[in-house]
């Protein structure tokens, strides 16, 4: 389980039952030797394997029985089997159509289902995988749109994935760079955010090969051109903001990594404020007061339309 999943399962207050059944233990099991294999360089074999584990839980997913929580071991497993071959079509077989193709069935279900965020995150991997690998940037607008399509039939999107995908639109050639003015320049720190942050990288565990903390930094460096290596980067600087203590890091370090790494993500705009928050939280006012004047700044780099007190509060 992600070290961030890990985390928030603390927080909850009803955190999910404990999966001990045998079916659940085995396909963990069958899960852990794809990984094994993908680890060892055996694409094929670690595919495989991953087929059969998301095939064994797709009925269940289907049929609303697999909520995506990050504290459901059988969530887990199943949506990290499944861009597990997204990863393993792109990114090894070259195929990015095969991968395009499993990140939209997985959106369509979402959407189905309910499950906005999940949705949102789904659709904005296939406007990545339309515009930098299959350049088609019709269709990778039509993905992106498909999240705002999801903000105006009324439901919720986390502000986080809401701005990634108004990058998408502004940024794709034919885009609108207009979409800009709808950014969100507050994001909350809920468990909400928390858990949406973890759907985007339910997979993360797979990549780390030493400590957990730098699972972080190698499944970023081994998605290029994803949202995701970006989502994964924020994941970890949002760690010793959720989880406080000093064995998981300064958030400032990760921050200021995060600016220089990715200077042109709009997430640089909620990583400051959630530091801010951070600060203001521990009753540094000082510390909140010097990293929120960075904020003007960095926005106006991003090429933010001013937006004024109300979106910031909004």
């Amino acid at each position: 389980m992600p070290l961030l999943a890990l985390l928030l399962s603390l927080l909850l207050a009803s955190p999910a039952a404990a999966q001990s059944d045998a079916e659940v233990r085995e396909l963990r099991a069958r899960f852990d030797l794809a990984a094994a294999a993908f680890r060892g360089g055996d694409a094929q074999g670690a595919r495989a394997g991953f087929e059969a584990v998301a095939a064994a839980l797709a009925p269940a997913f289907a049929a609303g029985q697999i909520p995506p929580r990050s504290v459901d071991e059988r969530w887990v497993l199943y949506s990290s089997a499944v861009l597990m071959q997204s990863d393993l079509w792109r990114y090894h077989a070259k195929q990015p159509a095969r991968a395009r193709d499993l990140e939209a069935a997985l959106a369509r279900e979402a959407e189905r289902l309910g499950y906005t965020d999940l949705a949102a995150a789904q659709w904005i991997a296939v406007g990545d995988l339309e515009r930098f690998d299959l350049s088609d940037p019709k269709a990778a607008l039509v993905a992106y749109g498909r999240v705002a399509e999801l903000g105006k039939q009324g439901s919720a999107v986390d502000g986080a994935l809401w701005n990634q995908a108004i990058e998408g639109r502004a940024r794709t050639p034919g885009g609108s760079p207009g979409a800009l003015a709808d950014v969100r320049l507050e994001v909350p720190l809920t468990l909400e955010h928390v858990e949406a942050t973890s759907l985007v990288v339910p997979h993360l565990r797979v990549y780390g090969r030493g400590a957990p903390e730098a699972a972080y930094g190698d499944f970023a460096a081994a998605h290029p051109r994803s949202f995701r290596a970006a989502h994964a980067e924020y994941a970890r600087l949002l760690l010793p903001i959720v989880f406080r203590g000093d064995h998981v890091g300064d958030p400032a370090v990760f921050v200021a990594a995060f600016e220089q790494t990715y200077p042109d993500s709009l997430l640089q705009v909620t990583a400051l404020q959630q530091l801010a928050d951070h600060y203001q939280r521990l009753g540094d006012e000082a510390a909140a007061q010097r990293t929120r004047a960075r904020l003007p700044a960095v926005e106006k780099r991003l090429r933010l339309p001013p937006q004024g007190d109300k979106a910031r509060q909004s």
